[in-house]
């Protein structure tokens, strides 16, 4: 019979081994087969017996097995587990029959996924429960830490720190598609459209901001703080008139309008700037006889000031009905809608602010005013610009919103 015992019970203390010193086997030989006992068992004892593989292992929530050899279950025993099911809860392992002890990955209980069944997984006994070592890499659609029967069903789960005892957060995402494009361009961002895709928003110019637009692909558009940019600038050709209708005014937004001409020349001489106003979105315009009031003030270089103004007109008049603007100047104008909605208290009034240059003889006039349409009860949702006769033979013409407070 050997007088050395079985490898799981060895000790590190050379002397407590197997033979015993009194053992007559030869001049030393006793210690030196403790000796090696005593090196193979602190081998043994510092890894945990190394690695141990566990066969015939069943269970899906509560696995068994066993392995070979079969230590008593002590902490920072490592053992590698092939699952024969995947998990869906909490998890306990009983091996070599040591009892039932949880099962948890990154620190906290399973909930399910965290084995896979026929993926290997590596396990260590802390002394009190076994702590998988492995992360879950496949992803497979029966079963996963991504639930779902197929791709268009899967759901996950995010974790956050920072919760107290019995506090649960719950992320539930739509059940839909969502298309994200990558993002290659500084200050890009995503914004979802109604559709389900991810929409790319470039950075906007320096100084504007993020605000709400319905109207764009994505729900939201870079804009002027205040001052918001309605629609693309419009351009006359030799045209009769330039508008802005329905399509442009929303007085749930705005409290104000703001529109700015640029470069505005009339295409014959000795005519004077005007506008009209709409109340069914530019289906119509008022021009009746006495629908309007206005005044306005003009300072020049070369003459002297004089005042205009009109109780009832079929028209507001901007600029220069006195002498008329040539067709070789240039104006520029800004004109503000105050109170466009409707209201049987607010005056819907407009105030004006332009100038222009006679090259000839480089006068210059500046004109200051306003108007009114008399109407106080109607909401303004369209503007016409026109000259009073002919057409206009060039100019650019902006339309803001000044935002609600």
């Amino acid at each position: 019979m050997a007088d050395v015992q079985t490898f799981t019970s060895w000790s590190s203390t050379a002397n407590t081994n197997k033979p015993a010193g009194t053992d007559v086997i030869g001049a030393g030989l006793d210690d030196n087969l403790r000796e090696i006992q005593a090196q193979v068992a602190a081998w043994r004892d510092g890894t945990g017996y190394g690695i141990l593989t566990v066969s015939t292992v069943a269970g899906t929530n509560t696995i068994t097995g066993t392995t070979s050899p079969a230590p008593t279950l002590a902490a920072n025993q490592k053992f590698l587990v092939v699952p024969a099911a995947t998990n869906t809860g909490s998890t306990f392992a009983n091996f070599n029959s040591g009892g039932n002890k949880a099962v948890f990955s990154g620190g906290a209980t399973c909930v399910g996924g965290e084995l896979v069944s026929a993926v290997p997984s590596l396990w260590e006994y802390d002394g009190t429960q076994y702590n998988i070592l492995t992360p879950v890499v496949p992803v497979p659609d029966s079963n996963a830490i991504v639930k779902g029967s197929s791709d268009g069903t899967k759901k996950f789960r995010i974790e956050v720190d920072g919760f107290t005892t019995g506090q649960t957060r719950t992320l539930t995402p739509p059940d839909a598609d969502l298309t994200i494009s990558a993002l290659t361009a500084k200050g890009a961002i995503w914004s979802a459209s109604s559709t389900g895709v991810a929409n790319t928003l470039p950075v906007g110019p320096d100084g504007q901001v993020l605000t709400a637009d319905a109207s764009s692909v994505g729900g939201v558009k870079w804009a002027i703080p205040g001052l918001n940019l309605l629609c693309p600038a419009k351009v006359a050709s030799v045209s009769a008139s330039v508008s802005f209708t329905s399509a442009d005014f929303d007085w749930t937004l705005y409290d104000e309008y703001e529109f700015h001409i640029v470069g505005l020349r009339p295409a014959t001489d000795a005519v004077y700037f005007t506008c009209n106003i709409s109340t069914d979105g530019g289906s119509t315009w008022k021009t009746g006889a006495s629908d309007y009031a206005w005044a306005y003030h003009t300072t020049s270089s070369g003459a002297a000031a004089t005042d205009n103004g009109n109780n009832g007109d079929s028209r507001i008049v901007l600029a220069d009905q006195e002498t008329g603007l040539t067709n070789n100047s240039t104006y520029a104008g800004r004109i503000i809608i105050r109170f466009p909605t409707p209201s049987a208290v607010f005056v819907k009034a407009l105030t004006v602010d332009g100038a222009y240059t006679i090259p000839t003889t480089f006068q210059q006039k500046r004109y200051t005013g306003s108007g009114q349409y008399v109407n106080a009860t109607t909401a303004i949702n369209g503007i016409r610009f026109q000259p009073n006769t002919g057409n206009i033979s060039v100019g650019t013409f902006y339309a803001y919103g000044i935002r609600k407070s």
